[in-house]
């Protein structure tokens, strides 16, 4: 009888380590399919500035609503919009200090920061909380 106990203990360590073992892996494929995807929408944002070449100046962007006019104001409104949304997604997933995407984010404040900054566009944008304050601190 005294032999099933210790086995049974044994039997719960073991179970209580593996457990541990699959949180912990399932936590590592999840940060790496955040990464992924913050990554992919990168790749998705650098083939718009390639179509669009004056949204990556910023000569044009920092005064955005006297260079655009139109439908290339719209057009660049949605970009603004779609550049932040990604630097909001890698401040939330704590990426913002990872040398891959801190000069993300410094590159979208240097273009579109004025855009951010923007009363109207402020108000409809969410924002995480200290992720205004991280973006105001970035030295660019």
């Amino acid at each position: 009888m005294e032999i099933s106990i210790y086995v049974a203990i044994a039997a719960l360590i073991i179970a209580m380590i593996s457990a541990g073992v699959a949180l912990h892996a399932c936590r590592i494929a999840t940060r790496m399919s955040q990464y992924n995807y913050l990554a992919n929408k990168w790749y998705d944002i650098k083939e718009k500035e390639f179509d669009y070449p004056d949204f990556r100046d910023p000569s044009k962007t920092c005064s955005y609503e006297t260079v655009f006019a139109g439908d290339m104001l719209t057009r660049y409104d949605s970009f603004a919009w779609i550049c932040w949304a990604h630097a909001e997604d890698i401040y939330s997933n704590g990426f913002h200090k990872e040398a891959a995407f801190k000069p993300t984010i410094k590159w979208y404040k240097e273009l579109h920061y004025n855009w951010l900054m923007n009363p109207d566009n402020y108000k409809r944008f969410r924002t995480m909380p200290g992720f205004i304050e991280y973006v105001n601190e970035l030295e660019v």
